[in-house]
This record gives structure tokens, sequence and C-alpha cells, in this order.
């Protein structure tokens, strides 16, 4: 009796997580609607969310399980909508229907998952750092103060969005939304452009893939087009006019 029990618990759990109602656990356990209610109910279970039941009649029998999959890899919402056809706001939707059911008590650890998601460091984007590059590139990245506010914002993140509006060509207000707010991009990209930062940052990569080239760091010699040469000539004759 004990293994049926047991049998019983195990099943309508397993269903429960599926999003299933008590007609299909009933239906997995051969016996009727109101069997099954009744033993989901001995073992103080609370029915399934008839959000999940209708994500699985739309999006198939095993959207659930791609999700969750989609989720333990770290896929943003908006690739997560991407791969579902909807958009990422309802993705972030199921998310916090299908979690919120299975980590009750666990706001914390469920705020930092989706922190994760959504300011994850996967790469989610062509011009995104890999953790290889930004093992590289974060030492030259200007540090906070000392005195005021701390910082809050994801510098890493800041970078990417810096590299997606230069190399796709977008305005700042259209940043996508898995990055910091398009003001806060845009006051770094301009302070750092007039500090040198990124001067900084070419002349130090550029050195270092010289060297790994097997070349000093910086070059003894250059070259210059007969054109440039002449333009230079005429803007020195119009200075000294």
């Amino acid at each position: 009796m004990r293994q049926d029990l047991a049998y019983i618990e195990t099943t309508i759990r397993q269903g429960l997580c599926e999003g299933l109602s008590d007609r299909e656990i009933g239906a997995r356990l051969l016996m009727s609607q109101s069997t099954a209610n009744h033993w989901r109910r001995y073992f103080g279970l609370d029915p399934a969310d008839k959000f999940m039941r209708k994500f699985r009649a739309k999006y198939g029998p095993d959207a659930v399980e791609r999700f969750r999959a989609l989720v333990d890899a770290g896929t943003s919402y908006r690739e997560i909508g991407l791969c579902f056809g909807f958009s990422h706001e309802y993705a972030r939707q199921v998310y916090r229907k299908l979690y919120n059911r299975q980590h009750r008590g666990m706001r914390q650890d469920l705020a930092h998952i989706e922190t994760t998601i959504r300011q994850g460091h996967h790469k989610r984007y062509p011009t995104d750092l890999t953790d290889t590059e930004w093992t590289i590139v974060a030492p030259l990245i200007p540090a906070a103060k000392p005195v005021g506010r701390p910082r809050t914002t994801d510098m890493r993140q800041v970078v990417n969005a810096i590299f997606y509006v230069l190399r796709g060509g977008c305005q700042w207000r259209l940043l996508p939304k898995e990055f910091p707010p398009y003001p806060t991009v845009y006051d770094y990209f301009w302070r750092w452009r007039r500090a040198g930062v990124w001067e900084q940052i070419h002349d130090t990569l550029r050195g270092a893939l010289r060297e790994a080239s097997g070349c000093t760091r910086e070059p003894s010699e250059g070259i210059l087009d007969s054109q440039t040469v002449r333009h230079w000539f005429r803007l020195m004759q119009i200075n000294m006019c």
C-alpha cells in the first residue's frame, strides 16, 4: 500500500509540474477526475496552473520542458521569445508563472535567477564580448569613484551596448531592453571618449596583438600614400600663411 501511495503521489506531483489537470492526471493513474482530485487534496497539493495548461496546448506538449531547457542554458527573454514565436514580455510572464509555482518562498533566489537571465553575461548578440575578451578589456575600464553613490551598472553590459550601437548603426534610443538604459550607456560612451579611454584601449590591444605576432609593441616605421602627404602639406602651407 505504501508503494501504491508513493506512486500515486509521485505521479500527481509530476503531473502538476507539467501543468496537467486533475482529469489528465486521473487518466494517467487510470482513475476518475474526482478520485484524482481527492488524492491531490490528500497529499496537500494545489491544482496545476491553468496558464501552463494553455501554454502547453498552444505551443506543444513539451513546451514547458523546452522553456526550462532554455532557461537553464541562460538564454535571454528575447531569444526565448524568438524560439517560441512570442514577445520577450510574454517570455518573462511565462517564466514568472513557471518558477513562482516551483520555487515558493525563494523570492531572493528567483530574483537572482531572473537578473541573471535579463543581464546575463552569455553571448546574445554578435557584438557582445566573450568571457576571454572581457578579461582583457575589463582592466582598461575606469574604476568607480571612491566617493559618492556606489556604481550599480554592469560595465560589461555598457560596453556590449556601445558595440551594439556602433556596429549596428542604430539610434541610442533603440537599444534592446536587455542592455542598461540608453542615457546611461550614452553618458559612459562620451565620458570615456573625452577621457581618452577608447584610444587607450585601442593602443593597448594593438600593442598586445603586435607582440603576439612576433613584432615590437610599437611600430618603428609608417607608410603614407602620396595623396595623404599632399593633403597635410597643403594644410601646413595654409597654417603658415
